[in-house]
């Protein structure tokens, strides 16, 4: 897929889906390699950018729970185990890439999110 097909595809969704990452740098490990890591990445300005585009455009950024994104299974929905860069589940055997497998959990979560604010019975 070329870059504008994906920035088409994106549109029509109609939504993106984010990580919520407000306080992983408490979160996360403490080592001295993971603090080199985290205090490079500007997640607020990424995050500020991206609903900043997604509103000009019409699309709707949605946070979701960033929990277990990468560990549960994208097909299952069980918990499998993750090493490096493969997600490997122990339940349906799934075995993908543990990026793919995160974003798609994501999206998943992501389109949850909106139908769950939409079935609120309006007035």
């Amino acid at each position: 897929m070329e870059v504008n097909e994906n920035y088409q595809a994106l549109l029509s969704n109609g939504h993106i889906a984010l990580e919520d990452l407000t306080g992983i740098r408490e979160r996360a490990a403490k080592g001295k390699r993971m603090r080199k890591m985290l205090g490079r990445w500007a997640f607020y300005d990424l995050r500020t950018k991206i609903a900043y585009k997604a509103k000009q455009a019409g699309v709707t950024v949605v946070f979701v729970d960033p929990a277990y994104t990468s560990k549960t299974c994208s097909i299952c929905g069980e918990i499998g185990s993750r090493r490096k860069h493969k997600f490997v589940c122990k339940s349906c055997g799934n075995l993908m890439d543990a990026d793919h497998n995160g974003a798609v959990n994501i999206s998943r979560r992501g389109r949850e999110s909106l139908h769950s604010r939409n079935a609120v019975n309006r007035p």
